[in-house]
């Protein structure tokens, strides 16, 4: 008996709040954002909070490799890494490449993807357009051109990167400053593939997310 009531309290709960959006709907009290809730936030990747990140410092900053606009300009620490993005960059747009790769067409894709690109940082990068769109272009590149040695040794090593630094690197590549938009990937992905890549997508190309 105890749960037919409760039932019935339910149901008439149910139908007088069913009844009140209604009211709002012929009122037109639910119009525009107010029903449909707010526009999606581009903003994708964050800050470490202050209180989080005074724990252990180092484990939120990048020592090896830095991916995107949070901890470019770091050169001192980073410097080693900064020559093999760029050895990386160049080997993909060399003259001599099977898939005949353009500069000058995936350097207007990014800058056409600047500002959504920016968008998804927390933080506003105070980095000139010309400097985001060549950091985009050469970390994403490296980031691209890694994930398609790995995955042709099956993701055990890369020629380009000595065996012993994949682990570390790996785990710099995840940390939550050192991202790029995955649009930004997914267009370098798209404009560098070769014909055996054009039915993939970057996402089933890569174990880095896993």
């Amino acid at each position: 008996m105890r749960n037919t009531l409760f039932c019935r309290l339910l149901s008439q709960t149910i139908s007088r709040s069913f009844h009140s959006i209604t009211e709002h709907v012929d009122g037109g009290d639910l119009q525009g954002s107010n029903w449909r809730g707010k526009e999606r936030d581009p903003v994708c990747i964050y800050r470490v909070p202050m209180d989080i990140r005074g724990v252990e410092p180092r484990a939120y900053s990048p020592r090896i490799i830095s991916i995107g606009p949070y901890h470019h300009g770091e050169e001192e620490r980073l410097q080693k890494m900064k020559k093999l993005k760029k050895q990386s960059f160049h080997r993909l747009f060399q003259s001599t490449q099977p898939n005949g790769v353009k500069l000058d067409t995936v350097k207007n894709a990014m800058e056409e993807l600047e500002q959504e690109a920016r968008s998804c940082y927390e933080d506003e990068t105070k980095i000139s357009r010309e400097d985001f769109v060549e950091m985009m272009l050469v970390d994403g590149c490296f980031v691209i051109e890694l994930l398609r040695e790995l995955k042709q040794h099956n993701f055990r090593y890369a020629p380009s990167i000595q065996r012993w630094m994949l682990p570390t690197l790996r785990r710099h590549m995840i940390m939550l400053e050192n991202q790029l938009p995955f649009c930004v990937l997914q267009k370098l992905f798209d404009l560098t593939s070769c014909s055996a890549e054009s039915n993939t997508s970057l996402r089933s190309n890569s174990k880095l997310h896993q």
